[in-house]
């Protein structure tokens, strides 16, 4: 079986598990700031497990983390603060992107984290991705 790269968010080993009824998991001891903590990717196919390890490996996620890259200014985005609820803020925000002035509420950045606010008003931001406009729909 091929083997599955770890989480691309706190970097967690994950495991594939099979059951019998044809449902496949991912399942990961993610960490307390991880987007993915407490859920499991799960897909059902009749025979194959292949398909959701590839999935898996070869995924790309809209996320773009702030070690990477910060947001351009001026830009709507979403934004993820893994601890945010403690300072009284929802963990995933939408607010237009400023330059990083690093204010931060102290319980809202990990130890060890540097304080990172690419926002008008993020607590502690580790990943964000821009809004885009819907798409026009076709008749």
């Amino acid at each position: 079986m091929t083997e599955l790269k770890p989480c691309p968010f706190c970097g967690c080993d994950v495991s594939f598990y099979r059951d019998k009824s044809g449902w496949n998991k991912v399942l990961g001891n993610h960490g307390d700031i991880c987007p993915l903590q407490g859920s499991n990717l799960l897909t059902w196919s009749e025979k194959e497990d292949a398909p959701i390890i590839e999935k898996w490996n070869t995924r790309t996620s809209p996320w773009i983390s702030v070690k990477e890259q910060l947001p351009p200014a001026g830009n709507a985005c979403v934004f993820y603060r893994p601890l945010a609820d403690k300072s009284g803020d929802r963990v995933i925000a939408v607010k237009t992107a400023t330059k990083d002035n690093k204010n931060c509420w102290k319980d809202t950045v990990p130890d060890g984290d540097e304080p990172c606010n690419p926002s008008d008003g993020c607590c502690h931001v580790t990943h964000w991705m821009i809004v885009e406009p819907p798409k026009e729909c076709s008749k």
